[in-house]
C-alpha cells in the first residue's frame, strides 16, 4: 500500500508542474501498481472462488450425509 501511495503522490507532484510532459517512467510508475493491484485482486478472486467452490461441495456432501442419515 505504501508503494502505491508514494507512485500516486510522485505522479501528482510531477503533474501539478506546467512544463510537465508524461515520461514512460511516469506512467510506468503509475500502470505498475494498479497492474500489481489488479493481478493480486485476479489472484483473491480465484482463491475465494476456489475457496467457496471447495466450501459449497463440503456442505453439500455433509448435507447429502444428513440427508442420509435422516432418511435412515
Amino acid at each position: 500500500m505504501s508503494k502505491y501511495v508514494s507512485a500516486v503522490s510522485v505522479g501528482r507532484s510531477l503533474d501539478n508542474k506546467p512544463e510537465h510532459v508524461p515520461t514512460w517512467a511516469h506512467i510506468g510508475a503509475f500502470m505498475s501498481p494498479t497492474w500489481a493491484a489488479f493481478l493480486l485482486n485476479m489472484g483473491y478472486i480465484r482463491a475465494a472462488l476456489l475457496l467457496n467452490m471447495g466450501y459449497i461441495r463440503a456442505s453439500l456432501v455433509l448435507n447429502m450425509g444428513y440427508i442420509r442419515a435422516a432418511l435412515y
